[in-house]
């Protein structure tokens, strides 16, 4: 699999058509294995081909890597684990994004990339983590960090995160007028 391919393959993965496409299908075997996620690897099929399975928004392609040009998807794999190891804040959101695709325990895996970028100021991880505390994905839920996540995505110019934020307010004040409301009662 050249570049072009592996792109190919996360944009099916992205678009939820897998179950359209037996070539990406038996990649996926590949890539489970690689990720050390071979023994969920009918759970992952299962969970790729659901109606649920949707990527966030831009997620694989927001921040690309021009310099990956490798040969087959687990050269590319390999480069993108490896540059975050060093350090690379992109190469560490999208090897989460990556993970994260892959359901439940690429989920809980995923968890420690965006978290070494969102230390890094990466904005999409920083609202990844939002998501992680404030439903207790993985994690424990926790709306402290949870809210300190969130502000920390718009102070670093995530407009999602501005919009998340602003409604997220008026559900607070909505909350508390619906709480004092009922004490008077």
């Amino acid at each position: 699999m050249n570049y072009e391919e592996v792109r190919d393959f996360l944009g099916i993965l992205n678009s939820g058509n897998l179950h359209r496409d037996k070539l990406a299908l038996e990649r996926l075997d590949t890539i489970t294995s690689f990720l050390g996620l071979s023994e969920f690897h009918e759970r992952i099929v299962s969970h790729l081909q659901s109606d649920k399975c949707r990527v966030v928004s831009n997620g694989l392609y927001k921040y690309p890597t021009p310099d990956i040009k490798e040969k087959s998807l687990i050269e590319y794999l390999r480069k993108m684990k490896s540059n975050s190891d060093k350090g690379d804040v992109n190469s560490n959101y999208r090897y989460g994004m990556i993970l994260y695709i892959f359901g439940d325990e690429g989920k809980s895996k995923g968890f420690q990339y965006f978290l070494s970028a969102a230390e890094n100021d990466h904005a999409e991880s920083q609202y990844m983590l939002y998501h992680y505390y404030e439903t207790g994905w993985y994690v424990e839920k926790d709306l402290s960090k949870s809210d300190y996540w969130l502000e920390k995505a718009v102070s670093t110019g995530h407009k999602t995160a501005k919009e998340t934020l602003n409604q997220r307010d008026s559900f607070r004040e909505l909350e508390r007028d619906f709480k004092s409301r009922n004490n008077r009662l």
